[in-house]
């Protein structure tokens, strides 16, 4: 019945405001918090906060007050944060009151030692002492109120996902960093295996491809694009037979091409002028010819329907803005040029827009 299901799945979801002090202080590594915020249904006050790192270490103290907007229960609560890399982070948080201050002061002091002499094992026996002692009672008459040990699993799941994402992101960055510096290293002898027709050795082929298709795939998301950049990568692709991810860098692709048009449709959706809008158009018109000469196909409904509705904007920008008249002859050239690059038959579209318009 309902109320086995609530003692089964509901009750046991319960959180304390301990629990979510700790989601706040682990978040705390990973974001920026305002002096005042708020988690879910809870509000958080910032009381005093501080980030220290040595290295790949990264340590987060501070204090908070967690309150309740559905019950008002309020509490405040301590913690300190260590995060060693990857998923490697431990946390511990205990409830604060008025009388702690001068100990969690001098522990704040200890640890900011520790840190800047890069000593991690101090910085772990200086948490371990201050939430253990409060673990076992003390002299400020908190005994039995414990400090719990907090993980990445502790959080609320949203915010996990989040923040496993951003760790991944990062790893993923440093692996990827790492093998196109091997593969540039080694680019010459894969080059000169491939005149000679000689296989390439499965560790290399596989770095090659890798470091290729990560490069163009930056290439393309490139601010500002640079075509040269981006056929030279093809290129060498070619040279070095290395088999290109078609759908991920198409899809890449048909998203660079649709981020230029988005910037020529606001600079029409703000009336700009025509000559300040000659250089988005320009950069989509980069964008477009390059892509003529890529290994792979292009999705490019998204562009296309955007140009098409700035098609009809701009005959209604002829025959409105008549002061424009002078540079108009040369945008338009440009214009239908672009939307040839994209694929459409600009001529007959035009001759028909020609002929309902007549």
């Amino acid at each position: 019945n309902g109320a086995e299901v609530y003692k089964r799945f509901a009750r046991s979801k319960r959180v304390g405001l301990e629990h979510v002090g700790a989601h706040y202080a682990i978040s705390s590594i990973f974001r920026s918090y305002p002096d005042d915020g708020s988690i879910f249904c809870f509000n958080v006050h910032r009381e005093m906060h501080e980030s220290l790192s040595s290295g790949r270490g990264k340590l987060a103290v501070g204090r908070a007050t967690i309150s309740s907007r559905i019950t008002s229960s309020i509490e405040g609560v301590r913690y300190a944060v260590l995060h060693l890399g990857d998923q490697n982070l431990s946390a511990a948080v205990h409830r604060h009151l008025p009388e702690d201050d001068a100990a969690f002061d001098a522990f704040v002091a200890n640890v900011r030692k520790a840190t800047s002499r890069g000593d991690i094992a101090e910085v772990i026996r200086q948490i371990d002492r201050h939430f253990a002692t409060e673990n076992h009672g003390s002299d400020n008459g908190n005994s039995g109120v414990g400090a719990t040990a907090y993980s990445l699993t502790s959080l609320f799941a949203d915010e996990q996902r989040r923040i496993l994402k951003i760790i991944l992101d990062s790893t993923l960055s440093e692996v990827e960093l790492s093998l196109r510096a091997i593969y540039e290293d080694h680019a010459s002898l894969l080059r000169f295996l491939s005149e000679q027709k000689m296989p390439h050795p499965q560790g290399l082929a596989l770095v090659a491809g890798f470091a290729l298709n990560a490069s163009i795939r930056h290439a393309l998301e490139a601010e500002p694009f640079i075509a040269d950049e981006l056929l030279r990568l093809v290129e060498r692709a070619t040279a070095d037979k290395v088999s290109l991810d078609a759908q991920e860098l198409g899809y890449v692709a048909s998203q660079r091409i649709k981020r230029a048009m988005v910037a020529l449709e606001l600079g029409f959706a703000g009336d700009l002028p025509l000559e300040i809008l000659l250089e988005p158009l320009g950069a989509a018109l980069t964008i477009a010819d390059a892509f003529q000469h890529l290994p792979f196909e292009v999705n490019l409904w998204q562009a296309q329907n955007i140009w098409n509705a700035l098609l009809h904007r701009l005959r209604v920008r002829e025959s409105s803005n008549h002061h424009e008249i002078a540079g108009l002859e040369q945008w338009t050239d440009a214009f239908r040029h672009l939307g040839k690059l994209l694929g459409i038959s600009v001529d007959d579209i035009v001759v028909d827009e020609d002929a309902i318009n007549a």
